[in-house]
């Protein structure tokens, strides 16, 4: 509740200073979250990568030896594509980087194109996400609540950073007397009756 709160004080302080009209409160966690998921996407993709290197060198070492002995080569996927000839060392060695590469190819073109849907679909949300979030903002009682919110916001400032007791008392009293109903004006009720018991905050 106190994040809230102080995002909400931020908030009002930064649209009463001019900085910004419409902050994103949710923007640090975006960024860390699309970070998080760009370093998750590019270590799937070394681990892919990895793992189809050491399955291709066991691959290799496996028809190597096979080879040697005599024994018919076997790919793990139920056999090797038509046409590939296992049985050359080096004819068999270069067949099976290339149908790995093949391999590795259409399976990065499936995971890319899961996660461009899986994209789609989070940029959906948000956009339902930021909608439904704006809609109550629109309301009258949202507007005083802002209105109230912006008077206690002064009100502190004037406290707590230029020492102006008085005139942050004068803002507080007006936050009580214009939005008597609002949250705020109960939390400046709060902060009249802390200065007058000369507590700081």
């Amino acid at each position: 509740m106190e994040d809230q709160v102080l995002r909400e004080m931020l908030g009002a302080a930064d649209r009463a200073a001019g900085v910004l009209d419409n902050p994103a409160p949710d923007l640090a966690a975006r960024a860390r979250r699309i970070a998080g998921e760009r370093q998750r996407r590019a270590r799937s993709a070394r681990l892919g990568t990895g793992a189809l290197a050491v399955l291709g060198l066991a691959f290799l070492v496996i028809a190597r030896s096979q080879s040697r002995s005599g024994a018919p080569v076997v790919a793990a996927g139920g056999g090797a594509p038509a046409g590939m000839d296992l049985a050359g060392e080096t004819d068999g060695a270069a067949d099976a980087v290339r149908w790995l590469q093949a391999e590795a190819d259409a399976r990065m073109a499936l995971v890319r194109r899961l996660q461009a849907e899986q994209a789609r679909q989070r940029s959906a949300a948000r956009v339902r996400q930021s909608r439904s979030a704006r809609e109550p903002e629109r309301s009258p009682e949202a507007a005083l609540e802002r209105a109230a919110l912006i008077l206690v916001v002064q009100g502190d400032h004037f406290s707590n950073h230029l020492g102006l007791t008085s005139a942050a008392a004068q803002l507080y009293s007006e936050a009580i007397a214009s939005f008597p109903e609002t949250r705020w004006a109960a939390e400046a009720h709060a902060r009249l009756e802390r200065m007058e018991r000369g507590e700081r905050g």
